[in-house]
């Protein structure tokens, strides 16, 4: 009998369900719910949630007359926490434009500027 090992794949995210529709989410007002939906897509084959179609740029939204990433300012709704500005967004598949936070990882810039390094150094 061969061992068959399957890989458990999460779930691909849903924009919609998993960071717009949550009822504990009540900080998003209608307004941002649309403009976060109509800004969202799904890469059904990465799982990436891609910013306006442009996966290779960091993407950008206004909130409160403040330009933000949209990436950090994603990651702060779903997690329901503030980022300290002296720590970075990585994004663990190098896609700029995913706002995924299952994608993403908060850093310092020590352990941000250490995995690069380990990237370059040991190509992975």
């Amino acid at each position: 009998m061969r061992n068959r090992t399957r890989s458990k794949r999460a779930a691909p995210y849903e924009p919609t369900s998993a960071l717009l529709d949550d009822p504990h989410r009540e900080v998003l007002d209608s307004d941002m719910r649309r403009r976060l939906s109509e800004s969202i897509t799904q890469d059904g084959a990465s799982g990436c949630w891609v910013w306006r179609n442009r996966p290779d740029r960091y993407g950008q939204i206004t909130v409160a007359k403040q330009v933000r990433p949209a990436h950090r300012f994603v990651m702060e709704i779903y997690t329901g926490r503030t980022i300290p500005q002296t720590h970075h967004i990585h994004h663990r598949f190098e896609t700029k434009g995913c706002v995924n936070p299952a994608h993403l990882m908060v850093l310092t810039p020590e352990q941000h500027r250490a995995m690069h390094a380990r990237r370059v150094g040991g190509k992975s």
